[in-house]
């Protein structure tokens, strides 16, 4: 008896990470970037220093998003956002908030972190801003990460027999 002896599709993956430098948050708001690809499986389209990761053609399906930065405050106090967005639109309750510290003799950085999961189809974009309250900061070179997961969900399925099955086309 011989045996299907193929390979299981990877689960689609995508990690990102800024090497270059320091990017100013003022309040004016920005959409972050960055300058190296670490991992991205053809599940996810990117272009380094670009501002969004785009699901590909052929992909759709619940993705966790997991982003993290440190900065420091330039010139005072600088309350700052990040959020999650979704083809140009803030997802809601996908925010960070953080406020490093000047006290004009010393600066304090901060470290802030976002997690979330949400549903993507193909050609949607994900994108991370930035949005200083006042003053501006300003991102410390290599800590600011990216990373796309996709989820694979088991559940019920009528139309397959009541059997449970993996969903978003991707088994493990």
């Amino acid at each position: 008896m011989s045996r299907n002896r193929t390979l299981w599709p990877a689960v689609p993956f995508f990690m990102a990470h800024d090497e270059g430098g320091s990017q100013d948050i003022t309040t004016a708001g920005l959409f972050l970037t960055w300058d190296t690809i670490d991992y991205q499986t053809s599940h996810f389209n990117y272009t380094a220093d670009d501002d969004a990761v785009f699901i590909a053609h052929t992909f759709s399906g619940m993705i966790r998003i997991m982003f993290e930065v440190s900065a420091n405050p330039y010139g005072g106090t600088a309350p700052t956002y990040i959020k999650l967005y979704k083809n140009d639109v803030a997802v809601d309750g996908a925010y960070s908030y953080f406020t490093p510290i000047y006290d004009n003799q010393s600066s304090f950085g901060e470290h802030v972190s976002l997690t979330f999961a949400d549903y993507f189809e193909k050609d949607d974009k994900i994108q991370i801003y930035g949005d200083a309250i006042a003053n501006t900061c300003r991102t410390i070179a290599h800590t600011s990460r990216l990373i796309l997961e996709f989820l694979p969900f088991r559940g019920w399925n009528n139309n397959h027999g009541g059997r449970w099955q993996y969903t978003g086309r991707v088994l493990r």
